[in-house]
């Protein structure tokens, strides 16, 4: 129909998507579907969004509007949607006017970030693209999903991307940069796809954000094929030196963080995971030692230009290498600090 609400094979800017199983209607803005449960809508702006579109949809369509939104107003606080919604706002933030967007994009499209680049091109990227023609690939958390337009976009590589994250904002940035790619607001504790449809899953430095990331990786594994693959790159825990030598270190070296929710992935428990899924690993590789880290902040503060490049980014890898295999062999209060997996699910 010209208002929107029913283009199967066409992207879609403006409308609703609904499902009969389940008697929900879900907002379609700006290309980005909004598939939120109705505990971790913001209820403000999806109140508005549904009822903006109830007044000229068809009727059978008004039907699923009025009923997901007498629930929505129901609808009771839990600690996930009170979670998801700070996040929301927070990672919204940087983004929220056009400008913005359009700032972030330009960065996107001439700033490489090489001290996440390089190892998730050797190891994750460079593990899947291989088998990637053709497939479809879903990546959770993905912001503005930086690292899949920079390192291996779909057009390019020929397969079929869905990137989800909980900032709508930042996917609009997302679709400005893969506007042939699908996107969608979701928690990745509560993925609206259909299990078994994805050959791969990506998360880039999101599984850390998520209250119980074990339970994300166990719920991604039903949207995983048989033969699919899951790959991360995901800060882990360690043993401290000291908390006071934590603390001191975090406020001198301004140590990077997103938000009060960011954590750390416990390693040896996330792998039981997958491992009690059927996966095997078929990369793995550990990295950022005490040593770089104490070397790449220090540096850091008065050569900023130049540690983001391709040849000092390279420079410190290898000198991360030599130190994990030795201090860090010895102590795991020395690191590794961060890890990057890649699984694949066994055929049965």
């Amino acid at each position: 129909m010209s208002d929107g609400f029913q283009e199967d094979d066409d992207d879609i800017k403006y409308g609703v998507a609904v499902c009969n199983e389940c008697k929900s209607a879900f907002p379609v803005e700006e290309f980005i579907g909004v598939f939120l449960s109705d505990a971790d809508a913001d209820k403000g702006v999806h109140r508005k969004m549904l009822e903006q579109r109830a007044s000229h949809a068809p009727a059978d369509i008004q039907e699923f509007i009025n009923q997901t939104l007498a629930r929505i107003y129901t609808e009771y606080e839990t600690e996930d949607g009170k979670w998801n919604r700070e996040e929301m706002r927070y990672y919204d933030a940087e983004v929220d006017t056009e400008k913005q967007r359009i700032r972030m994009l330009d960065s996107m499209k001439s700033i490489p970030v090489w001290r996440i680049f390089i190892p998730r091109q050797k190891w994750i990227i460079n593990r899947i693209l291989p088998d990637i023609k053709g497939r479809q690939v879903l990546e959770i958390g993905g912001g503005v999903c930086r690292t899949v337009y920079k390192l291996f976009n779909p057009d390019e590589f020929q397969f079929q991307y869905t990137g989800t994250d909980i900032s709508f904002k930042r996917l609009m940035v997302a679709k400005m940069a893969m506007p042939s790619s699908d996107f969608i607001q979701a928690s990745a504790l509560n993925l609206p796809f259909k299990d078994n449809a994805f050959d791969g899953v990506l998360s880039f430095g999101m599984l850390h954000h998520l209250p119980r990331p074990e339970e994300a990786l166990n719920h991604v594994n039903t949207k995983l094929a048989a033969g699919g693959f899951i790959g991360f790159h995901e800060p882990v825990i360690r043993p401290e030196i000291s908390p006071f030598i934590t603390g001191i270190s975090r406020k001198i070296f301004r140590q990077y963080q997103h938000s009060e929710h960011d954590g750390k992935i416990n390693l040896k428990n996330s792998l039981k995971v997958l491992e009690n899924q059927h996966h095997e690993i078929i990369s793995y590789r550990e990295q950022i030692s005490i040593v770089r880290a104490f070397t790449e902040s220090l540096l850091g503060k008065f050569f900023k230009k130049q540690m983001n490049t391709r040849t000092a980014i390279q420079i410190l890898e290898s000198v991360d290498r030599f130190f994990i295999n030795t201090i860090c062999r010895l102590s795991k209060k020395f690191g590794p600090n961060a890890v990057l997996v890649v699984t694949r699910k066994k055929k049965q």
